[in-house]
């Protein structure tokens, strides 16, 4: 089992950060037309943001 430093953990949080800030900014004419878009945009990132966590636990799960 590896232990990561914290500075991967950083990085992987500024990644995903950086990922739902474009997706967010590169929606946001589609989220204003409609709710239903929104939502799904939203999802789309909080599934990022949970797969990152994933990925990251792996190592320490196995």
């Amino acid at each position: 089992m590896m232990e990561f430093p914290m500075a991967f953990s950083n990085l992987y949080l500024l990644l995903a950060v950086c990922v739902a800030g474009v997706i967010g900014l590169a929606s946001a004419p589609l989220v204003i037309r409609g709710a239903r878009v929104g939502i799904r945009v939203l999802l789309t990132i909080i599934g990022v943001l949970i797969g990152l966590l994933v990925l990251e636990a792996l190592p320490v799960l196995t």
